[in-house]
């Protein structure tokens, strides 16, 4: 009768047992399977996206007031990528939007003077540029800021010395060498479809600006586009 019974269940019994034993060591098996490209692509968003949040939260965390993008009289847009040698001049165009759309103090203040301008950068790119320009004018006051609090570093250009008037058609164009000869490579963000971007922010002044307004340069490369108003205020 025993063995008559252990016949019967010995393949309930073992299944039980098999199945028991891939719960206790599925977290083992999944800690060392290799990573797929899909998971590299979602961890790169991720970290993209703290690091824009960071830099919005370093922001308001000094003297800005409003990081808002809607609030921009200004959309930048990639125009040309020229390649000469080991440079790459990458030069970015200037839409002026006007505040007919928002009432901001912010918008009319970097309407009326817009004089600095901060791009979210890779720190191992801090190096890789070489001058900027606005519209043919070279940009002397140029720095590369770096912070213990964030992964990402800030390309700071000063001085810009435009307005709503004198931004149509303007051209900000930035000179890079390697090891970082493109905007995907100097920024190094991405969504999850492995659409790339830049961050980045418009503000009135050198000194204490208030107006901060962040917005989302799309490079593309993916599938999808994401919104462009990562911050609050106004």
């Amino acid at each position: 009768a025993r063995l008559f019974f252990f016949r019967k269940y010995a393949f309930v019994i073992m299944t039980l047992v098999s199945a028991l034993a891939v719960l206790l060591l599925w977290p083992l098996v999944a800690a060392v399977r290799p990573s797929s490209g899909r998971d590299h692509v979602l961890l790169a968003a991720r970290a993209s996206s703290k690091g824009a949040w960071n830099f919005v939260d370093e922001l308001m965390g000094g003297s800005c007031v409003d990081t808002s993008c809607g609030t921009a009289p200004y959309k930048l847009i990639v125009k040309s990528t020229e390649h000469v040698a080991d440079l790459t001049n990458v030069c970015l165009r200037v839409i002026p939007m006007g505040c007919y759309q928002t009432k901001s103090r912010c918008c009319a203040a970097l309407a009326a003077d817009w004089q600095q301008m901060q791009l979210l950068i890779d720190p191992g790119c801090k190096n890789a540029v070489v001058e900027a320009q606005v519209s043919g004018r070279p940009v002397t006051d140029m720095e590369v800021l770096t912070s213990n609090s964030s992964s990402w570093a800030r390309l700071q250009l000063n001085g810009l010395g435009l307005d709503y008037w004198s931004s149509l058609d303007a051209e900000i164009c930035i000179t890079l060498q390697p090891p970082c000869t493109s905007l995907p490579t100097l920024c190094n963000m991405t969504t999850p479809s492995g659409r790339n971007y830049c961050v980045y922010s418009l503000q009135e002044s050198h000194e204490e600006p208030q107006c901060c307004l962040t917005c989302q340069l799309d490079l593309g490369g993916g599938s999808s586009g994401g919104g462009d108003d990562p911050g609050s205020g106004g």
